[in-house]
């Protein structure tokens, strides 16, 4: 049986814009350089920066190593800071799951945009998400959609990750960050693309990028689930049966935060 290997990870995580004079969210679209079709490429080392709707998206070269990893997010988020800041020193990163904005920021175009190509459902065996048609009024919802690249990716062996990254990362996730909306937008259990390097996981939201620790935890649980996936592979004594968990999986990532507690406790996830 095919074993995950050579394994990578990276981000293209997204951020609010915040005006702390003005105690609000403010649209990053005129401060941020870059678009999804023409990214404001930073350096020859695989950074770039964009916006997306009104949120700043940056992306990171892959990962070997948490230290790369939380080397990487934070000179972005520094650089971005450095950025906005002298725009406008009033101007800072917030890392949010979701929040609402003034009509005011939303009148740009490209804030009425949603999504750009469509994702797939692990937990229905790959099947096409049905694409939101919009925006719930003044809601907007951060991403940190994480990147694992392996070696000869394939269709199978992508959505047996993203089921135990649902179970290692979007379980505790619903312990970890603060009740939010943004799964009734993106981001629910399953959610993932096909890339031609292996896959992305669009479960976490932009909570995640907050501070050295959630990034550790995001990678290091990461390589968990990879582990677990192995395990499940190779039909290991010890291994999960993912299958079986489905619903429980779906229910805690639908908001039951008992059902997550038990899954964590009982599968030992280390939480942060």
């Amino acid at each position: 049986m095919k074993k995950i290997d050579n394994i990578l990870i990276g981000s293209d995580p997204e951020l609010f814009i915040y005006n702390k004079d003005k105690a609000e969210i403010v649209s990053a679209i005129p401060f941020i350089p870059g678009t999804k079709e023409q990214p404001y490429v930073i350096g020859d080392k695989g950074y770039a920066l964009q916006t997306d709707n009104i949120l700043a998206e940056f992306n990171i070269p892959p990962c070997k190593t948490v230290e790369e990893f939380l080397h990487h997010m934070n000179y972005m988020k520094a650089y971005i800071q450095d950025h906005v800041a002298k725009i406008d020193p009033a101007l800072t990163l917030l890392h949010m799951p979701d929040g609402h904005l003034k009509e005011e920021e939303l009148q740009h175009p490209q804030a009425k945009e949603i999504g750009c190509s469509e994702d797939y459902d692990a937990w229905r065996d790959g099947e096409v998400n049905p694409k939101p048609a919009e925006f719930p009024g003044t809601l907007r919802t951060v991403g940190m959609h994480i990147h694992i690249g392996y070696s000869d990716p394939i269709a199978p062996i992508n959505i047996l990750i993203v089921k135990f990254f649902d179970l290692f990362l979007g379980v505790p996730s619903v312990l970890i960050e603060p009740k939010n909306e943004r799964r009734q937008v993106y981001g629910n259990a399953g959610s993932f693309r096909h890339c031609r390097y292996g896959v992305e996981a669009r479960i976490l939201s932009g909570y995640f990028l907050g501070n050295d620790e959630l990034l550790k935890w995001t990678y290091n649980n990461t390589q968990l689930a990879i582990k677990e996936a192995n395990k499940y592979l190779n039909d290991d004594e010890d291994s999960i049966d993912i299958d079986v968990l489905k619903e429980d999986i779906l229910e805690a990532m639908g908001g039951n935060v008992e059902v997550a507690k038990q899954l964590v406790e009982t599968f030992e996830i280390p939480m942060v």
